[in-house]
């Protein structure tokens, strides 16, 4: 639901982005996946990217971040800054959740949302 929102106050609809998961099972008791269960998932993840080519990916969480950007810096650091890999635009973010837990970080998203929204309006995309 907090996604919808924030995607909404940007004027996205669920409908015009994908969502994904960097593995594609749930790792047992809900925790974030160990970096062989994304490795183990990443052929299946890639094709779906060069199905789809996306604009700018947004990696939410360090587990989505690590995955994609190989950095074990903390979405804390990363976030809201736009990465260009390989001639994809990576937009790091909190995951959603994470606002349900830390009161703070809803503006933090805001803010980030709104950052993605003036970078997908920009022209300087690779895409």
């Amino acid at each position: 639901k907090l996604l919808t929102e924030l995607l909404e106050s940007v004027d996205l609809r669920r409908e015009e982005v994908y969502i994904t998961n960097v593995a594609k099972c749930r790792p047992p008791g809900n925790r974030p996946p160990r970096k062989h269960e994304s490795e183990a998932c990443r052929a299946y993840l890639d094709r779906q990217i060069a199905m789809i080519h996306p604009p700018v990916i947004c990696p939410m969480g360090n587990s989505a971040i690590r995955a994609f950007l190989d950095s074990e810096d903390s979405v804390t650091a990363l976030h809201g800054i736009p990465f260009e890999v390989e001639a994809i635009t990576y937009f790091p973010m909190y995951h959603p959740a994470a606002a349900l837990y830390t009161f703070g970080l809803r503006k933090v998203m805001e803010d980030d949302f709104r950052k993605l929204r003036a970078l997908l309006d920009s022209s300087d995309l690779p895409h």
